[in-house]
């Protein structure tokens, strides 16, 4: 058999910028992090997803305690 090689890891100091993936006032939503945060919501805003990029910030970054932020939180 033979070693399948893996690809070239990208230089930390690439010039590549990654596209936002979340809209100005979901970046913002994500920053305020305040114990309770109120928000008129409508439907299809992206409101559930930039809580579900923010979890998945912080899971990424706290991995001891990202289940009391994230799980315990949204129940």
């Amino acid at each position: 058999m033979t070693k399948k090689e893996t690809p070239p890891l990208l230089d930390a100091n690439t010039d590549l910028e990654a596209p936002a993936v979340l809209l100005p006032y979901q970046q913002k939503w994500i920053a305020d992090e305040s114990q309770l945060k109120i928000a008129e919501k409508s439907r299809r805003i992206g409101l559930t997803w930039a809580e579900a990029a923010d979890c998945a910030l912080v899971a990424a970054s706290d991995k001891k305690v990202w289940w009391a932020k994230c799980l315990l939180c949204r129940l």
